[in-house]
Formats: structure tokens, C-alpha cells, sequence
């Protein structure tokens, strides 16, 4: 008889544990649903390119985002220096920019090949996740901004001088000395300068 009661008691409270363990589970369920469903046409958070945050962008803004991105980028300034004179251009001058497209592809793929408890600690967790650009160019847009450049720099020898301005002031124009430029040297200094990272700002002509 006691052994029954006993039974019966190892029965019922085995019962209670298992709907105990359904409840949890089917709130676990839940919760992650609730948690991870808002995600499915946005980025996670903590995702940046380099260290630009793009968490909670919406899919179909990514590569509007990366477009901003790489505009940006355009923006940096590189100074050519001759013997005598400096001159100043972008990056989107000489038609340099990012890999947008690989970049996308990455930031696409990574999104959907997250399994659904990696996306939960995602989402909890306060790990960045940092997607890199790569450089791009096509050689024979440097090729055509070399052409540029040496109309803009070439030039002949003067001597120092003597002149009058309209207020009939004197001044003295310096000599200068005549400067042509070298279009394979300067082309393969570009392109040097961008294979290896355009640390500096200048690049000799």
C-alpha cells in the first residue's frame, strides 16, 4: 500500500516537473520568437562597417547605407607634390571607391546563416559584429586622371621678374623652374599608393 502511494506520488509530481519543463519550454519558444521576428527584414544590433553603426537598418536600406558610406570615403584629400607646387584632389577624382557589392553579398549572407540561437544571443549579447570594405579601382580611370593631372602640372621655365598692379604697387614674381610631368612613374606611384593602404596624405610626382 505504501509502496503504491509512493508510486503514485513519483507519478504525479514526474507529471508536474514535465508540464513545469513544457511551460518553460514553450515560453523559451515564445520569447525567441518575439525576440528574433522583428530581425527578419533589419540588421542585428551591434553590426557596423568599419565603425560605422548600421544596426536595426532595414534590408532593403543596406546598400543605401553603403552607398553614404562609400561617398564618404571618396571624401579624403590626396596631395600631389611636384618639385615646386602641391595640388589637391579626392579619392573620387582619381575613381577610387569601395567594393559595394561584395560588401553587400557579405552583410546579406552573414544575416541569413545565423542559426536561430546565434541570433538570440545576437540580439542579447553586446558583441560587435564588424564587416570590412575593400578598396577598388579600375587602372584606366588612374590612367585618365594621370592625363588630367599633367595638363594641370606641366610647365615651362620663367624668369624672376618685375611688375606693376593696377594700383601701380611693384612686385616680384619669382623665377620658376619648368616642371613635366613623368606618366609612368606618377601612375605606378598612384597605384602604389593605394595598393598599400594610402597611409599618407601625399604622393610624389
Amino acid at each position: 500500500m505504501i509502496d503504491d502511494k509512493k508510486k503514485q506520488y513519483l507519478f504525479i509530481s514526474l507529471i508536474m516537473m514535465a508540464v513545469i519543463l513544457l511551460i518553460l519550454l514553450i515560453y523559451s519558444i515564445y520569447y525567441g520568437y518575439k525576440l528574433v521576428k522583428p530581425y527578419d527584414d533589419k540588421m542585428y544590433p551591434n553590426v557596423y562597417i568599419e565603425n560605422v553603426d548600421i544596426s536595426n537598418v532595414k534590408l532593403n536600406e543596406v546598400e543605401n547605407k553603403i552607398s553614404v558610406i562609400e561617398e564618404k570615403y571618396q571624401t579624403k584629400k590626396v596631395i600631389f607634390k611636384s618639385n615646386t607646387k602641391s595640388y589637391e584632389y579626392t579619392l573620387k577624382d582619381l575613381g577610387v571607391g569601395i567594393d559595394k557589392n561584395t560588401l553587400y553579398k557579405e552583410i546579406k549572407n552573414y544575416h541569413k546563416s545565423l542559426s536561430y540561437s546565434k541570433r538570440i544571443l545576437m540580439i542579447n549579447r553586446k558583441k560587435k559584429k564588424v564587416f570590412s570594405y575593400y578598396t577598388t579601382y579600375k587602372k584606366s580611370d588612374i590612367e585618365t586622371f594621370v592625363e588630367k593631372l599633367k595638363i594641370a602640372v606641366d610647365m615651362n621655365s620663367s624668369d624672376g621678374k618685375i611688375f606693376m598692379d593696377e594700383g601701380r604697387n611693384l612686385h616680384y614674381q619669382e623665377a620658376e623652374s619648368s616642371f613635366y610631368l613623368d606618366k609612368e612613374k606618377t601612375l605606378q606611384n598612384i597605384l602604389n599608393y593605394i595598393d598599400n593602404g594610402m597611409r599618407d596624405d601625399s604622393v610624389e610626382l
